[in-house]
């Protein structure tokens, strides 16, 4: 299979962003939030078959004494609730499995969450 990467972007994703503390400075905060909702609007113009995203696991799955520098997720979906909102994304599972199989015969220190 031959892929191609059609785009990227790095974001911060701080809690002032969903929770907009009194402290924050509103005018800064959305002005990020609007270059932030630009990029996501031209990344899907891309229209790419599959999104990788790079996160901080937050100690969900992992914690200080065995954190993995990298890890795929090859579970069905991923979920989770956030300053009152939900989200939810089906995961191409056959593909993370593959990116772990792949991996496996890379020198790469690697592990899989399906949680």
């Amino acid at each position: 299979m031959m892929t191609t990467v059609v785009g990227g972007a790095m974001l911060p994703h701080a809690p002032q962003f969903f929770t907009m503390p009194d402290t924050e400075d509103k005018k800064n905060v959305q002005q990020v939030r609007d270059v932030a909702a630009k990029i996501g609007d031209r990344l899907r113009a891309l229209n790419p078959d599959l999104w990788i995203v790079f996160s901080n696991d937050h100690a969900e799955q992992f914690f200080h004494n065995a954190a993995p520098p990298f890890t795929v997720h090859v579970g069905g979906e991923a979920t989770g609730e956030f300053a009152g909102r939900k989200f939810h994304w089906k995961i191409p599972s056959e593909i993370g499995f593959e990116i772990v199989r792949q991996a496996a015969s890379a020198t790469a220190t690697r592990s899989y969450s399906s949680a």
